[in-house]
């Protein structure tokens, strides 16, 4: 199903004229060109540098002729340049240097790390003493020792450890 949205009949009209034309087209017709020169290539992957902009990447390609020059280039080179400040040099510097890192694996590797963290930490805690009864003072010593067998940074765990510390906890209170 398509939806389309128009201002007027007219429009809408051009729209279906249009539609209709390219139903049967491939979408390489509609594909927006990519340039292949050698400038258009250094602005696309200059340009994903944190605060490096077009004119950046001419100030770049005018003082250091190619890729591998400019890669091999250290911070203070890239502060001679007009418009390039502290900021932008260590960015890109670091951009050249540091291994390539997706947001993806940043966040499973911080994930990672919080878990072994929390897992050697939830490996600490003392089961609670299980006490015989089922009277509602019993339940309230109970669930005083539920809490203070909580890690002291329970709240920010991920909700996965939370779930496995809780069940481990209610596992050795059945016991």
């Amino acid at each position: 199903m398509v939806m389309m949205v128009a201002w007027s009949a007219e429009e809408a009209g051009k729209y279906l004229e249009m539609y209709k034309v390219f139903e049967q087209k491939p979408p390489d017709v509609i594909r927006g060109k990519t340039n292949q020169d050698y400038m258009s290539t250094m602005q696309s992957v200059l340009t994903h540098v944190r605060g490096i902009n077009k004119t950046d990447v001419l100030a770049l390609l005018t003082n250091f002729p190619s890729f591998a020059d400019l890669s091999m280039q250290s911070p203070e080179k890239f502060l001679m340049l007009p418009g390039m400040g502290d900021v932008k040099a260590k960015n890109l510097a670091r951009a050249f240097r540091e291994p390539f890192q997706t947001e993806a694996s940043k966040t499973l590797a911080s994930t990672h790390s919080a878990m072994k963290d929390s897992h050697s930490k939830a490996d600490e805690i003392p089961p609670p003493s299980v006490q015989g009864g089922n009277d509602a003072s019993d339940t309230t010593d109970n669930a005083g020792d539920i809490m203070g067998a909580l890690p002291a940074d329970f709240d920010t765990l991920s909700e996965e450890e939370q779930l496995r510390i809780a069940m481990q906890l209610s596992m050795d209170r059945s016991e």
